[in-house]
């Protein structure tokens, strides 16, 4: 009970702290970290945190990356990492058990 209790207690915690983000944003007084970055290093990390989760519900987590040099994007890569984070999660948590997520990195040609 007291497990189920903390995990609430984090989960609002990270809910509220979205909330306010979010408030921040539309007030304009966040400021966005713009950089340039490895895509393909974004997507790995995503997938190495959730993949631990996955193979506890036999589950397979696929990454499939372009072939080539690394893709450098430019944006707010901890932005960017959290939204690409909630995606994957988000799959994870709703594919059956034993089933396959894929996270693939296309860029436009």
């Amino acid at each position: 009970m007291l497990e189920t209790m903390e995990r609430n207690a984090e989960r609002m915690q990270h809910l509220i702290g979205e909330i306010l983000e979010l408030a921040r944003y539309r007030a304009g007084t966040i400021g966005l970290q713009l950089r340039q970055f490895d895509a393909a290093e974004l997507a790995e990390s995503a997938v190495a945190t959730i993949r631990p989760l996955a193979e506890g519900r036999n589950q397979t987590v696929d990454l499939r990356l372009p072939r080539g040099p690394a893709p450098r994007v430019y944006g707010d890569r901890p932005r960017l990492d959290r939204a690409l984070l909630n995606l994957v999660a988000n799959a994870q948590r709703f594919a059956p058990d034993g089933g396959r997520i894929t996270v693939r990195l296309h860029l436009p040609t």
